[in-house]
């Protein structure tokens, strides 16, 4: 398991607040990581936050996913169809 304070410190830095994610579920994400053998000093932050506010459903979350990822989703999108037909799908 995480040290309590040590998730408390990771999640003031990750600011998951932003989307509604309680500091549990946060820790649970950090346990996760650190489980598949994941140093915690080199996990995303602000990326795990995302990621548990989109997984919770906040809406917030995922617009900011979105805006986030668009380009890269439409770069994906565009390679597999340069016809530009994914990149329907992509949206």
């Amino acid at each position: 398991p995480i040290d309590a304070a040590l998730a408390e410190r990771l999640y003031r830095k990750a600011h998951p607040e932003r989307w509604r994610v309680p500091l549990e579920r946060f820790a649970e994400a950090l346990e996760r990581a650190s489980e598949r053998g994941a140093p915690l000093d080199t996990v995303h932050l602000e990326d795990l936050a995302l990621a548990c506010g989109c997984a919770a459903g906040d809406e917030q979350a995922w617009e900011q996913f979105v805006r986030e990822q668009r380009p890269t989703l439409y770069r994906a999108a565009d390679a597999l169809d340069p016809g530009g037909g994914a990149r329907e799908l992509a949206d």
